[in-house]
């Protein structure tokens, strides 16, 4: 299994997007949970409603997924590729929603 951590890309007002190294290979699908939370089941990549992300071979969590992840301790997630198997990673969440609070007082009008 590859050595890395995802890399918080963006954190902004809707969504954020951690994006997954191609050396490891393509993102097919992903589930994630927060804290304790129950599995989100798996997201397909390769539907419409996700080919941004597809492209970029990034997890994107939006709207409820994301405002949970400003109150959350961990994100746990697992992705699959389609050469590299199932990775697992747990990213800490705490002081996001610090980091967030401090983004909308430094950049009001985005």
């Amino acid at each position: 299994m590859p050595i890395f951590s995802p890399g918080t890309d963006k954190l902004d007002m809707t969504d954020l997007l951690i994006i997954y190294h191609k050396r490891y290979g393509q993102i097919e699908s992903y589930d994630f949970r927060i804290d304790d939370g129950p599995w989100s089941g798996q997201i397909d990549m390769t539907t419409l409603e996700n080919v941004q992300a597809y492209v970029m071979n990034a997890v994107m969590l939006s709207g409820p997924d994301f405002e949970r992840t400003l109150t959350g301790k961990l994100l746990e997630l697992r992705v699959s590729t389609e050469n590299d198997g199932t990775h697992n990673f747990d990213i800490d969440l705490s002081g996001a929603a610090e980091m967030f609070n401090k983004f909308d007082e430094v950049c009001p009008h985005r």
